[in-house]
C-alpha cells in the first residue's frame, strides 16, 4: 500500500491511497494492446484521512492472516465502522466547496488566455 499525495492533493487535505494485490500473470508487453492497465492495483482518490484507511486495511489482513481457514471460535462479525461517512459530516460541502474552487481556476485560467 502507498500514499500519494501531490501539492493541490496536500492543499485541499486530500491524498491517494493505492493498494497492490498478489495475483498471476507478468506485466504486458508493449505489444499486447489489450492489456492496458494492471487490474492488481486498486486506487482510492480523493481520500481525507488515507493513512487511517490504510491502517484499517493493514488491520484487517493482519486478522485475516492470523485466522487460519476460519477457527470456530473467531468473532465472524464486522468490524465496528468508527467512520462516518454520511453526507451531512461534511463529505457533500467538501465536494461542493472543490467544485467551486475549480471553477474559480478554469475561470481565472480562461481570463489570462
Amino acid at each position: 500500500m502507498r500514499i500519494r499525495q501531490g501539492p493541490l492533493q496536500r492543499l485541499f487535505g486530500l491524498a491517494e491511497l493505492e493498494v497492490h494485490t498478489a495475483g498471476g500473470g507478468g506485466k504486458a508487453t508493449e505489444d499486447d494492446k489489450s492489456a492496458t492497465r494492471n487490474l492488481h492495483v486498486g486506487h482510492f482518490r480523493g481520500l481525507e484521512d488515507a493513512w487511517a484507511l490504510r491502517d484499517r486495511l493493514r488491520g484487517a489482513l493482519a486478522r485475516h492472516r492470523a485466522s487460519g481457514l476460519g477457527d470456530p471460535d473467531e468473532d465472524r462479525s464486522p468490524p465496528p465502522d468508527d467512520r462516518d461517512v454520511s453526507p451531512a459530516r461534511g463529505l457533500l460541502p467538501a465536494a461542493e466547496t472543490l467544485l467551486a474552487e475549480a471553477r474559480r481556476l478554469r475561470a481565472a485560467l480562461r481570463e489570462d488566455s
